[in-house]
């Protein structure tokens, strides 16, 4: 009764958009004679009057978004609402609310003259409300965010209830199967089982579950009760309910112990279950067959893994074959792994939030957490979706994000038990929920936005593509060129995201004591400095390049409700207490910016450049004033050396210049540690010194320290020893020296040393001695 009063509500206050019509008309021949974009045109006059349903085509947000700032005659979209609390513009004119399509994809809707106004929005159109969209508008607006757009009330329908929704779906062509409450004696268990399995290739796991429960009941003997119960077993898994589907298998298997296909998916499920030992004894009896033989093998690798022994190379290879298939085939399973010496989640000593700390002294390179994503995407896969929008915090939500949010809400629906954990984290909206098993697309939203990860894409030949396009001997960049390896380097460093709950745990430091690199839908969390028992374990959330006052822009918009996220390590409460160190940090950071982009661009010398952006007589007094700070708050300082190194080197005092950049990597080394990434911080500032000590005549100490980053940590990760290779000759020649004569011949030496290095080969100790010096140890990043 009430939609009823709603709809009659609806046409007795709102004008009819017959009015617009002739208008409209006329716009769609400009447009069609190309003299008119959509976003140039009055909005109220985007829709004219609507079409018969009855002479449209189905079609998905997926396929909309594609053409955007185009209205799509002839189609019919069909979607839900799925925000509790639609929300009206501020002139009252326009409604938004968050609907979702059969395939789960997620867009704003703007509804105009559809919502009067003295109407609440919440009432008019609740969550789960059934429409249909004629002729659907997908608009880009300004910022980048793509949403529908519906200016006619008539281009509108809404449903009663979710059977007649399905109903005109299916007239279109998408098939939905009634599922009575009884079927009669007369149907066998084989039909019942048939129809399952028709669900279950559709994808529809929840339909295929049914079938196969009627199926069950009308079952003859224990045979045909064991294919079943097998079934089930499989749509559960399909669903990530692995407890469900580890139970099926073993039901299975009472009811026929031979059956194989029942062993290899209950070995399956308890795998997935973090139970690999246990899978490995349900399998045994049948390891002759392949597929178990192949799934017994990743249950071996897995068995190492919950020991902390990762084959990073083997994950990266894996991930390049998804990649290679365009993301068709599934990820390989891998274990999660804790370390003993890790307390997630837990409360932290006088402070009022939890995190993780150290049980026991942690050494430098020690794997902490390895785990695989709740929910993880690639954001290639959809840079042609649809963005959304943040509601509370006024902001626009990247397709990627918007796709994760769709897979934990289906997640969380097919599995509610993985609400509490899910819930367990903070939302950024200080709110206080009631619920821990439902399914609160809100929360979820907020969760997503406050918690996900985005990070490098690792997949071994990642760094050899991005060494070989965007290096060329000092050649000068042009503009265009310079704006591609930054776009370049920002996508490599955001090629993925995802929700790890464990991980989410870890709190914020900008000088962290542990990073963490992703393999595929996997993130591996080690410590990147030596960490004594009870101390609180932090990663760094921002880049290390971004200034203090770039990084509180940054925190200051993660909070729904404005407040902000105000960092509260050691470096930010040092550097809020004290104005001059705060602009000292800043210039230097924008100078050291400004001087690469000016050898960059102008073909200008390191020297020229540093000079120009920041004056010897400034990085002085930056010297100065951090005389007696701790080295991990010296970052200024660090970028001040390596300005003051290439002036050194300018006049050809090469000692000089190496001792300044060692002092740069030993302060970064403080602040940061080694890193998990290769062509990350530490891996330059190694790289810096070997072209420095080369300039010098020093070999054996350039000698010493490529081979402890290839020893300890190139080869121990990453199997492509040509990207190695290509990255040493791109970070060192420059330091070498920044003259373009010799560069080839130099470029030749120094590829010469590292191939020698990547094939196991080092300087013997009696050359070192023929050379004299016996060369400074390479520790930790930094050249003592």
């Amino acid at each position: 009764d009430n939609i009823h009063m709603a709809e009659e509500i609806r046409h007795e206050t709102l004008p009819s958009p017959n009015s617009y019509y002739s208008q409209y008309k006329a716009w769609r021949s400009l447009v069609a004679a190309g003299k008119y974009k959509a976003k140039n045109v009055i909005p109220k006059l985007l829709h004219g009057v609507a079409p018969s349903i009855e002479t449209l085509h189905l079609t998905s947000i997926r396929k909309v978004v594609q053409k955007t700032n185009f209205i799509h005659d002839g189609c019919v979209l069909f979607v839900k609402s799925v925000k509790a609390n639609p929300s009206r513009e501020p002139g009252g004119e326009g409604v938004e609310l968050l609907v979702e399509d059969g395939n789960h994809d997620l867009i704003q809707l703007w509804l105009y003259n559809y919502v009067p106004r003295d109407v609440a929005p919440e009432k008019w159109l609740p969550i789960g409300t059934f429409l249909a969209a004629l002729c659907p508008y997908p608009r880009k607006r300004h910022d980048g965010m793509i949403v529908l757009r519906c200016d006619n009330p008539e281009c509108i329908i809404r449903y009663h209830s979710q059977a007649d929704w399905e109903h005109e779906q299916a007239k279109k062509g998408k098939v939905f199967e009634s599922m009575p409450d009884n079927v009669g004696n007369s149907v066998s268990s084989d039909e019942l089982r048939r129809k399952g399995n028709n669900f279950f290739v559709a994808k529809d796991y929840f339909g295929s579950i049914y079938w196969y429960m009627k199926a069950l009941d009308h079952a003859d003997d224990d045979l045909q009760a064991a294919k079943i119960l097998c079934n089930l077993s499989a749509a559960c898994f399909e669903l990530d309910r692995f407890e469900e589907a580890e139970k099926y298998a073993f039901r299975a298997l009472l009811k026929d112990k031979d059956y194989v296909k029942a062993r290899y998916r209950q070995g399956r499920a308890l795998l997935w279950l973090q139970r690999p030992q246990d899978a490995i004894n349900v399998l045994k009896p049948c390891k002759d067959d392949l597929r178990i033989h192949e799934l017994l093998t990743t249950c071996n690798i897995a068995l190492e893994e919950k020991k902390g022994t990762f084959n990073i190379k083997s994950m990266i290879s894996e991930v390049r074959d998804v990649n290679s298939c365009n993301f068709s085939k599934p990820f390989p399973f891998h274990a999660d792994f804790q370390s003993p010496k890790v307390a997630v989640g837990t409360s932290l000593d006088g402070k009022a939030y939890r995190g993780c700390k150290a049980l026991s002294t942690i050494e430098e390179g020690e794997l902490l957490l390895a785990s695989r994503a709740f929910t993880y995407a690639y954001r290639l896969q959809f840079k042609d979706a649809p963005n959304s929008f943040d509601f509370g915090r006024n902001q626009c939500i990247e397709a990627s994000s918007i796709a994760i949010i769709g897979m934990t809400e289906s997640k969380l629906r097919n599995n509610p038990d993985w609400g509490e954990d899910l819930y367990s984290l903070s939302d950024g909206m200080d709110m206080e929920w009631d619920e821990t098993n439902s399914v609160n697309l809100q929360r979820i939203m907020g969760i997503i936005l406050a918690n996900s990860f985005g990070g490098e894409l690792i997949t071994g030949d990642l760094n050899i593509r991005h060494a070989a396009e965007l290096y060329d001997l000092h050649r000068p960049l042009t503009g265009e060129e310079w704006a591609k390896e930054q776009q370049l380097a920002d996508e490599t460093r955001k090629a993925c995201c995802g929700l790890w709950l464990k991980e989410s745990m870890f709190n914020h430091s900008c000088t962290p004591n542990c990073d963490s690199f992703f393999v595929g839908p996997h993130m591996l969390t080690y410590a990147v400095k030596r960490i004594e028992a009870g101390e609180e374990l932090c990663i760094s959330y921002c880049s290390f390049d971004t200034s203090f006052a770039e990084r509180e822009e940054i925190f200051a918009s993660w909070n729904a409700r404005g407040k902000g996220f105000i960092c509260q390590c050691d470096y930010c409460t040092m550097l809020r207490s004290n104005s001059e160190l705060q602009q000292m940090h800043m210039l230097a950071a924008t100078a050291f910016k400004n001087a690469a982009k000016d050898v960059s661009l102008n073909n200008n010398s390191m020297a020229i450049a540093g000079e120009n952006a920041l004056p010897t007589s400034k990085r002085y007094s930056i010297f100065q004033a951090h005389k007696n700070i701790d080295l991990r708050f010296q970052h200024s300082v660090a970028i001040c050396k390596v300005m003051d190194g290439t002036s050194k080197a300018s006049r050809r005092d090469y000692a000089g210049a190496l001792k300044s950049y060692e002092k740069a990597a030993e302060i970064n080394y403080a602040m940061r540690g080694i890193g998990c990434l290769a062509d990350g911080g530490w891996f330059k500032d190694i790289c810096r010194i070997v072209g420095a000590s080369l300039a010098c005549n020093q070999h054996q100490r350039a000698n010493d320290a490529l081979f402890e980053v290839w020893t300890k940590y190139y080869d121990r990760f990453f199997a492509e020893k040509k990207g190695f290779i290509l990255l040493v000759i791109k970070y060192s020649l420059p330091w070498w020296s920044d003259d373009m004569n010799g560069a080839d011949r130099r470029a030749y030496q120094l590829r010469t040393m590292a191939e020698k290095i990547t094939s196991g080969k080092k300087t013997t100790q009696r050359y070192r001695k023929k050379k004299g010096g016996r060369g400074r140890k390479c520790r930790g990043g930094a050249i003592y």
